[in-house]
């Protein structure tokens, strides 16, 4: 069982790393349009450079494939960003957009707004892909980054990080939903899922990520019973 674990674990970071890797190579799947805030629309290419981890906090567009002069613009400024090129991933083209979450790696409860990519549009609430980028120090001595999966219920602003796909754990929550009375039951229900089989759970979320907006729909419609 850990071997299977171990081995889809490796799957998964392939296919990523695989994807990431043809942003990088080729120009045109860099090509990007960011809708503002305020509805402006701006198109333009990724420069290679900034193809980083620091993306979803911050978009760097030049006007051309090869222009080595590019514009800076913050994510708390974007609305969404959507990648023209379409891909056998993303065969309706791939969309990041805007969220506010709470930072994973900082002692406190630190607000930001960042750039996610959307992974699934539920009737009630959407589930969403972060990097959590993690730098170097004296126990872990190189940076790395982690993927984790987010919830964010529709017509909110904030974004709850979930689930560490890249070890296959669930997160410590209470941070997350900090300041969110209104969302404390789903917290629990969510731990309760999780708590009640996590290999089960596993599995249903290896199956589809969907699984975290139809647990928001569960919750949300025994909440409205009580």
């Amino acid at each position: 069982m850990k071997a299977m674990k171990f081995w889809l674990l490796i799957a998964v970071m392939m296919v990523a790393i695989a994807a990431h890797a043809r942003k990088n190579d080729d120009p045109e799947m860099r090509h990007v349009r960011l809708t503002m805030m305020d509805g402006k629309q701006i198109e333009g290419y990724i420069p290679k450079k900034y193809m980083g981890w620091a993306l979803e906090y911050q978009v760097r567009l030049a006007e051309n494939p090869d222009g080595k002069k590019a514009k800076k613009y913050d994510a708390e400024k974007i609305a969404k960003m959507e990648w023209l090129a379409l891909t056998e991933e993303h065969p309706e083209g791939e969309v990041w957009e805007h969220c506010q979450t709470i930072a994973r790696n900082s002692i406190r409860a630190v607000k930001e707004d960042r750039l996610m990519e959307l992974l699934y549009r539920g009737k009630n609430a959407s589930v969403y892909q972060v990097h959590v980028f993690l730098p170097g120090n004296g126990i872990n001595t190189g940076n790395s980054w982690a993927t984790w999966y987010a919830l964010k219920p529709n017509g909110q602003k904030r974004a709850f990080i979930l689930y560490n796909a890249t070890l296959g754990k669930m997160g410590s929550l209470d941070r997350q939903f900090k300041d969110q009375k209104e969302y404390e039951g789903l917290k629990n229900y969510i731990l309760e899922w999780w708590n009640k089989d996590k290999s089960l759970a596993r599995k249903q979320l290896n199956d589809g990520v969907a699984i975290f907006s139809h647990i928001y729909d569960e919750w949300k419609a025994a909440s409205s019973k009580q």
